[in-house]
Protein backbone atom coordinates (compact mmCIF):
# COMPACT_ATOMS: atom_id res chain seq x y z
CA UNK A 1 0.00 0.00 0.00
CA UNK A 2 1.40 3.63 -0.79
CA UNK A 3 1.21 6.37 1.05
CA UNK A 4 1.38 9.47 -0.59
CA UNK A 5 0.41 13.31 0.40
CA UNK A 6 -1.43 15.56 -1.55
CA UNK A 7 -2.16 19.32 -0.71
CA UNK A 8 -3.77 21.75 -2.96
CA UNK A 9 -3.23 25.25 -2.14
CA UNK A 10 -4.36 28.41 -4.26
CA UNK A 11 -0.84 29.80 -4.25
CA UNK A 12 1.81 27.01 -4.14
CA UNK A 13 5.46 28.41 -4.18
CA UNK A 14 8.45 26.18 -5.41
CA UNK A 15 9.40 25.25 -1.47
CA UNK A 16 5.73 24.44 -0.64
CA UNK A 17 6.35 21.79 -4.10
CA UNK A 18 9.27 20.76 -2.61
CA UNK A 19 8.27 20.16 0.74
CA UNK A 20 5.45 18.07 -0.57
CA UNK A 21 7.92 16.10 -2.76
CA UNK A 22 10.35 15.04 -0.31
CA UNK A 23 7.52 14.14 2.13
CA UNK A 24 6.11 11.95 -0.46
CA UNK A 25 9.86 10.36 -0.96
CA UNK A 26 10.17 9.74 2.63
CA UNK A 27 6.86 7.83 2.67
CA UNK A 28 7.94 6.06 -0.47
CA UNK A 29 10.96 5.20 1.15
CA UNK A 30 9.52 3.30 4.46
CA UNK A 31 9.78 -0.50 3.21
CA UNK A 32 9.55 -1.65 7.41
CA UNK A 33 6.23 -3.33 7.98
CA UNK A 34 5.42 -1.43 11.27
CA UNK A 35 7.00 1.89 10.73
CA UNK A 36 4.57 1.77 7.05
CA UNK A 37 1.62 1.48 9.46
CA UNK A 38 2.93 4.31 11.49
CA UNK A 39 3.39 6.68 8.84
CA UNK A 40 -0.32 6.17 7.61
CA UNK A 41 -1.26 6.69 11.15
CA UNK A 42 0.74 10.08 11.20
CA UNK A 43 -0.50 10.90 7.65
CA UNK A 44 -4.12 10.66 8.76
CA UNK A 45 -3.66 12.53 12.12
CA UNK A 46 -2.12 15.19 9.74
CA UNK A 47 -4.71 15.36 6.82
CA UNK A 48 -7.71 15.61 9.79
CA UNK A 49 -5.58 18.10 11.03
CA UNK A 50 -5.32 20.05 7.75
CA UNK A 51 -9.43 19.65 6.70
CA UNK A 52 -10.08 21.55 10.64
CA UNK A 53 -7.57 24.42 10.02
CA UNK A 54 -9.51 24.21 6.10
CA UNK A 55 -12.44 24.96 7.98
CA UNK A 56 -10.78 28.00 10.27
CA UNK A 57 -10.04 25.89 13.39
CA UNK A 58 -7.19 27.19 14.95
CA UNK A 59 -5.28 23.92 16.87
CA UNK A 60 -4.21 24.44 20.15
CA UNK A 61 -2.17 22.56 23.14
CA UNK A 62 -3.37 22.50 26.39
CA UNK A 63 -1.81 26.00 27.39
CA UNK A 64 -2.53 27.64 24.66
CA UNK A 65 -6.11 26.61 24.99
CA UNK A 66 -6.79 27.91 27.89
CA UNK A 67 -4.69 31.06 28.00
CA UNK A 68 -7.00 31.82 24.76
CA UNK A 69 -9.71 31.07 26.57
CA UNK A 70 -9.12 33.24 29.14
CA UNK A 71 -8.22 36.36 26.83
CA UNK A 72 -11.66 35.87 25.07
CA UNK A 73 -13.40 36.06 28.24
CA UNK A 74 -11.26 38.94 29.20
CA UNK A 75 -12.33 40.60 26.12
CA UNK A 76 -16.03 39.77 26.06
CA UNK A 77 -18.25 42.47 27.15
CA UNK A 78 -22.08 40.92 27.32
CA UNK A 79 -22.00 36.43 27.32
CA UNK A 80 -20.21 33.84 27.39
CA UNK A 81 -22.26 30.40 26.82
CA UNK A 82 -20.20 27.50 27.68
CA UNK A 83 -21.27 23.59 27.73
CA UNK A 84 -18.72 21.29 30.41
CA UNK A 85 -18.99 17.49 30.84
CA UNK A 86 -17.26 17.57 33.79
CA UNK A 87 -13.75 15.77 32.85
CA UNK A 88 -11.40 18.17 34.54
CA UNK A 89 -11.07 19.12 37.94
CA UNK A 90 -11.87 23.02 38.40
CA UNK A 91 -9.74 22.76 41.21
CA UNK A 92 -6.30 21.60 39.93
CA UNK A 93 -4.43 25.20 39.49
CA UNK A 94 -2.21 26.10 36.35
CA UNK A 95 -4.29 27.72 33.32
CA UNK A 96 -7.17 25.99 34.15
CA UNK A 97 -7.24 28.32 37.47
CA UNK A 98 -6.15 31.34 35.67
CA UNK A 99 -8.85 30.88 33.16
CA UNK A 100 -11.41 30.40 35.66
CA UNK A 101 -10.13 33.13 37.35
CA UNK A 102 -10.87 35.10 34.24
CA UNK A 103 -14.52 34.14 34.22
CA UNK A 104 -14.86 35.73 37.92
CA UNK A 105 -13.30 38.79 37.01
CA UNK A 106 -15.76 39.18 33.88
CA UNK A 107 -18.36 38.19 36.10
CA UNK A 108 -17.35 41.05 38.42
CA UNK A 109 -17.73 43.39 35.47
CA UNK A 110 -21.19 42.73 34.32
CA UNK A 111 -20.64 40.14 31.82
CA UNK A 112 -23.05 36.99 31.93
CA UNK A 113 -21.76 33.66 32.03
CA UNK A 114 -23.62 30.30 31.84
CA UNK A 115 -22.15 27.01 31.84
CA UNK A 116 -24.23 23.99 31.31
CA UNK A 117 -22.76 20.76 33.25
CA UNK A 118 -24.13 17.54 31.46
CA UNK A 119 -23.64 14.83 33.67
CA UNK A 120 -24.74 11.52 34.13
CA UNK A 121 -27.72 11.17 37.05
CA UNK A 122 -25.19 8.66 39.10
CA UNK A 123 -22.15 11.58 38.88
CA UNK A 124 -24.68 13.73 40.10
CA UNK A 125 -24.50 12.33 43.58
CA UNK A 126 -20.86 13.15 43.76
CA UNK A 127 -20.13 15.47 46.74
CA UNK A 128 -16.88 16.86 44.90
CA UNK A 129 -19.33 17.69 41.78
CA UNK A 130 -21.70 19.14 43.83
CA UNK A 131 -18.74 21.31 46.05
CA UNK A 132 -17.50 22.61 42.63
CA UNK A 133 -21.14 23.57 40.98
CA UNK A 134 -22.01 25.60 44.44
CA UNK A 135 -18.27 27.47 43.88
CA UNK A 136 -19.27 28.62 40.29
CA UNK A 137 -22.96 29.37 41.00
CA UNK A 138 -21.77 31.40 44.01
CA UNK A 139 -19.11 33.08 42.06
CA UNK A 140 -22.20 34.73 39.77
CA UNK A 141 -21.63 32.27 36.89
CA UNK A 142 -25.15 31.05 35.97
CA UNK A 143 -24.84 27.41 36.35
CA UNK A 144 -27.12 24.53 34.89
CA UNK A 145 -27.16 21.19 34.87
CA UNK A 146 -28.35 18.87 31.98
CA UNK A 147 -28.80 15.13 32.71
CA UNK A 148 -26.42 13.17 29.88
CA UNK A 149 -29.09 10.50 29.75
CA UNK A 150 -31.89 13.26 28.64
CA UNK A 151 -29.88 14.24 25.53
CA UNK A 152 -31.24 12.92 22.15
CA UNK A 153 -27.65 11.09 21.51
CA UNK A 154 -28.85 10.24 17.96
CA UNK A 155 -29.47 13.72 17.54
CA UNK A 156 -27.14 15.26 14.18
CA UNK A 157 -25.54 18.04 16.04
CA UNK A 158 -25.05 16.38 19.35
CA UNK A 159 -23.08 13.56 17.44
CA UNK A 160 -20.39 15.18 15.80
CA UNK A 161 -19.56 17.73 18.63
CA UNK A 162 -18.23 17.79 21.98
CA UNK A 163 -20.07 19.06 24.69
CA UNK A 164 -17.04 21.02 25.86
CA UNK A 165 -17.29 24.16 24.20
CA UNK A 166 -17.54 28.01 24.88
CA UNK A 167 -18.88 30.85 22.82
CA UNK A 168 -17.87 34.09 23.22
CA UNK A 169 -20.20 37.00 22.40
CA UNK A 170 -21.38 34.78 19.65
CA UNK A 171 -18.16 35.46 17.92
CA UNK A 172 -15.26 33.29 19.16
CA UNK A 173 -15.52 29.14 20.08
CA UNK A 174 -13.28 27.17 21.95
CA UNK A 175 -13.73 23.49 21.93
CA UNK A 176 -12.11 20.64 22.96
CA UNK A 177 -12.75 18.48 20.23
CA UNK A 178 -13.66 15.22 19.79
CA UNK A 179 -10.81 14.03 17.43
CA UNK A 180 -8.28 12.09 18.16
CA UNK A 181 -5.14 14.11 17.04
CA UNK A 182 -2.10 15.87 18.47
CA UNK A 183 -3.43 18.81 20.16
CA UNK A 184 -5.73 19.62 22.93
CA UNK A 185 -8.20 21.88 21.77
CA UNK A 186 -9.15 24.55 18.93
CA UNK A 187 -10.67 27.86 18.42
CA UNK A 188 -12.65 29.62 15.57
CA UNK A 189 -13.87 32.89 14.95
CA UNK A 190 -15.70 30.98 11.49
CA UNK A 191 -19.11 32.26 11.34
CA UNK A 192 -20.76 29.32 9.75
CA UNK A 193 -18.88 27.02 12.52
CA UNK A 194 -20.06 29.57 15.57
CA UNK A 195 -23.62 29.21 14.01
CA UNK A 196 -23.37 25.46 14.71
CA UNK A 197 -22.55 25.97 18.26
CA UNK A 198 -25.28 28.29 19.11
CA UNK A 199 -27.35 25.82 18.07
CA UNK A 200 -26.09 23.40 20.18
CA UNK A 201 -25.73 25.12 23.38
CA UNK A 202 -29.68 26.08 22.47
CA UNK A 203 -30.67 22.20 21.89
CA UNK A 204 -28.63 21.40 25.15
CA UNK A 205 -30.36 24.63 27.13
CA UNK A 206 -33.66 22.98 26.30
CA UNK A 207 -32.58 19.95 28.90
CA UNK A 208 -31.67 21.86 31.55
CA UNK A 209 -32.50 23.48 34.44
CA UNK A 210 -31.28 26.06 36.60
CA UNK A 211 -29.03 25.64 39.88
CA UNK A 212 -29.06 28.34 43.02
CA UNK A 213 -26.05 28.07 45.48
CA UNK A 214 -29.38 27.31 47.69
CA UNK A 215 -30.70 24.59 45.99
CA UNK A 216 -27.32 23.20 45.43
CA UNK A 217 -26.35 23.04 49.68
CA UNK A 218 -29.99 21.39 49.79
CA UNK A 219 -28.75 18.59 47.37
CA UNK A 220 -24.86 18.43 49.44
CA UNK A 221 -27.07 17.95 52.49
CA UNK A 222 -29.27 15.39 50.70
CA UNK A 223 -26.51 13.28 49.59
CA UNK A 224 -24.30 13.27 53.27
CA UNK A 225 -27.31 11.56 54.34
CA UNK A 226 -27.32 8.68 52.33
CA UNK A 227 -25.95 5.71 53.21
CA UNK A 228 -22.36 4.74 51.67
Amino acid sequence: MSAQLAVDYPYQTHDDIDDLEDINEALAAIKDPECRLKSLELLSTFKNNLALLKHSYLLLDETEFYLEGAKAIASTQNRVKAVDPFLVDWNRGGALSNYYQANVDAVARGVQITRIFVISRRDSLDQSVQQDLYKQSKDGIDVLITFREDLPAEHNDIAAHSLDFAIYNDALVTDRGLENGSYFGKKTKNAVEIDKYLRLFNLIEQYSKPLSPESILDRLQLIDGLPI
